[in-house]
């Protein structure tokens, strides 16, 4: 009898290529999202089936989770915020004239301008180092 060395790869064990345990985890995972999305579903419904602020008496108490109509909703601060971003959007407004008035042509520099800009702070300079 004439010996021999088995070179075959090893045979493959059906529970090593399957991952169990990670399915059962990713089933675990699916199945808490699905209740999740069910108690949310229920929330919602709940909410959607109360009565709304355009059925309700303006002059009621609402009722926890009923919205205020659109025409009761107050805030003591809205005209100070209001102020607050009209006076960003000046100042947006303002930068982007800035910007555009910047911009040679297309994005390019001038030399000429720019050594002009820099003997003029060069002079500035000078009447701060007098002073």
């Amino acid at each position: 009898m004439k010996s021999s060395v088995d070179n075959k790869a090893p045979k493959q064990q059906v529970h090593l290529q399957q991952n169990l345990k990670k399915a059962q985890l990713e089933e675990d995972r699916l199945s808490e999202v699905e209740r999740q999305n069910g108690l949310l579903l229920d929330k919602l419904s709940k909410i959607a089936g109360r009565k709304g602020a355009e059925e309700a008496d303006p002059h009621k108490a609402l009722v926890p989770g009923q919205a205020p109509a659109p025409d009761r909703v107050t805030s003591l601060n809205a005209p100070a915020r209001k102020a607050q971003l009209e006076k960003i959007a000046e100042e947006n407004q303002q930068l982007l004239k800035r910007i555009h008035s910047k911009q040679l042509g297309k994005g390019e520099y001038s030399r000429d301008t720019m050594d002009k800009e820099f003997q003029q702070h060069e002079e500035y300079v000078k009447l701060g180092r007098q002073a």
